[in-house]
């Protein structure tokens, strides 16, 4: 598949570092109806300030380049970004066929990358090389804490022993699944006592509940201080509580990248 270059990162922007040829590292946007021009548009115009980014976001009808093949991008923790000279970020369609599109496009792509690299065809195995989910990173390397692309394949009717077999053997033919209930990989996610303060590194709203579509208490500006009591480790993002008149607010410590949204201390 042709790679638009349009919103590629210039020579000094993001990581010059060469990355390991283990692992490639599978995403979804967790951007509903977000097309790819959309998603690596703000990849690039936040590579100052966000400084999240993957190599590749692919839709139902191109892929588009960010990072550089072959280097180090930021889109899966310090550990997991060392390892993977290509991430990919499938973008997220109510329609169905638009969906499968651009699923298809996905794992043409994951093959043929991985085949370059010489990383094997196989999906978060309990070896060290192969292709690997964010999720997979999660749970076996760290330092994120996200769980995609498996909610998403999951509601446009993808198991991941059919993920498993079309990177394994392309798009086609289907897989006699299991009659045991799968394993959840999830952790509960609890609060934890931790008191702190963060120093906001960019404009950030407090929420009314950790959840990012909850309403707004304030818009906080860059550089305000906010004593925290306590941290959630969510399934995207890690979350701050602060203690108020009348209950409490929340932000966003960490990104759904795993990317600190300011200081601690």
């Amino acid at each position: 598949m042709k790679l638009n270059k349009k919103y590629a990162l210039s020579v000094n922007e993001g990581s010059s570092a060469l990355a390991k040829r283990d692992i490639i590292v599978a995403h979804s946007t967790a951007t509903p109806n977000g097309e790819a021009w959309a998603i690596a548009h703000n990849m690039k115009a936040g590579i100052n300030t966000a400084q999240t980014y993957v190599h590749l976001v692919v839709d139902d009808k191109e892929c588009y380049l960010v990072g550089g093949l072959g280097y180090v991008a930021w889109g899966c923790g310090y550990y997991g970004n060392q390892l993977s000279p290509m991430q990919i970020e499938l973008c997220e369609f109510s329609n169905k066929i638009r969906a499968k599109k651009a699923y298809r496009n996905y794992i043409g792509l994951i093959r043929e990358y991985a085949k370059k690299y010489g990383i094997p065809l196989t999906l978060d195995t309990s070896a060290k090389r192969g292709v690997k989910t964010h999720n997979w990173v999660t749970h076996n390397l760290g330092n994120t804490d996200h769980s995609d692309p498996y909610g998403y394949l999951s509601s446009i009717g993808i198991s991941k022993e059919q993920f498993a077999h079309d990177i394994a053997n392309g798009v086609g033919g289907k897989v006699v699944l299991s009659r045991k209930p799968a394993k959840s990989t999830g952790k509960k996610s609890n609060w934890i006592k931790k008191p702190g303060t963060f120093i906001l590194g960019k404009s950030l709203k407090l929420h009314t509940s950790p959840h990012i579509s909850a309403p707004a208490i304030a818009m906080l500006p860059k550089g305000s201080a906010i004593k925290y009591d306590a941290v959630l480790q969510g399934p995207k993002r890690l979350w701050l509580r602060q203690p108020r008149t009348k209950g409490y607010g929340y932000i966003v410590g960490k990104d759904k990248y795993g990317k600190a949204m300011g200081k601690f201390k």
